[in-house]
């Protein structure tokens, strides 16, 4: 078909695209409009399939016009893919394709032999995923799921979990912070680990050290740098000098305390044995001493 002489034959870009003949050209006043030509976009990715709507051009680079041609039903002709330009579809009347098919030709140059008028055609608005958004609007027109990616990440919005924010699409552990930004992204109770020592900032308790993740005894010395992570009395050198000095000083002072009983003990015992000498001639009892003379 043809929209110039409406007999299949002529045929030109209907705006000035830049090509004269195939040919790049500067100005459109250097070249007839009956010679304009449209750019090669015959590898857009859509295909000659039964009834896709083509448009024709010669061998020759960039001189696709108002020439046009419809794949009937039963015919794929891949050989045409990457060399003219699909760029529409049948949506509805595919029996009239059919039918056109059918006529009677001449037998030299196809042309048939009563001539074929199409009466009426309308263009309608292509949905190639069938979700009821047109693909002129539809961001993913060949995804039925998806319409629109709202912050431009090339992940649509009914997947993405962050549809406004760019650097986001996923939140693995639905924390609300996006995986990208999270340093623990399959973990719930952390997203942040300030110090980079491999422990979120929620569980270690010196979040800004990266020598230190824990404290047991809680005298605010990590475990790492404490010499007695279990006794919060002693973290440092210091401390346990301190904590031997002490022991020292009790024994000593129970040294001093031991020794000052004994010897009160002993002058006890001394005084009670001046007050009990006896004379020569006091007869011996059990309480005497065998070795006391007196």
């Amino acid at each position: 078909g043809d929209f110039t002489n409406g007999d299949g034959t002529g045929g030109h870009a209907a705006s000035w695209q830049g090509y004269c003949n195939g040919v790049v050209e500067s100005s459109s006043s250097n070249c007839s409009k009956t010679s304009w030509t449209i750019p090669d976009e015959a590898y857009n990715g859509l295909i000659h399939t039964p009834y896709a709507l083509s448009m024709a051009k010669t061998n020759a680079p960039h001189t696709g016009g108002s020439q046009f041609f419809i794949v009937d039903g039963g015919s794929s002709p891949s050989h045409l893919d990457g060399v003219h330009t699909v760029f529409g579809h049948v949506v509805n009347g595919t029996e009239v394709v059919d039918s056109i098919s059918q006529v009677s030709v001449d037998g030299w140059g196809d042309v048939p032999n009563n001539a074929v008028t199409i009466i009426s055609a309308y263009p309608f608005d292509l949905d190639s995923d069938g979700d009821g958004v047109i693909d002129d609007d539809d961001e993913f027109p060949n995804d039925e799921n998806e319409t629109t990616d709202s912050d431009g990440d090339g992940v649509g919005d009914n997947a993405d979990t962050f549809p406004e924010d760019e650097n986001e699409t996923a939140d693995s552990d639905g924390d609300g912070v996006g995986d990208n930004a999270d340093d623990f992204p399959d973990d719930e109770n952390e997203t942040t680990d300030s110090d980079g020592d491999g422990v979120g900032n929620n569980s270690d308790a010196f979040p800004e050290d990266a020598n230190e993740t824990a404290d047991s005894d809680g005298d605010g010395v990590g475990d790492n740098a404490d010499i007695k992570p279990e006794d919060p009395e002693v973290s440092v050198e210091d401390d346990l000098q301190t904590e031997k000095q002490s022991v020292l000083s009790d024994s000593l002072l129970w040294g001093i305390v031991g020794a000052m009983v004994f010897l009160g003990l002993c002058f006890l015992v001394m005084a009670v044995s001046t007050r009990r000498k006896k004379t020569p001639d006091s007869p011996f009892d059990a309480t005497d001493s065998i070795w006391n003379e007196n």
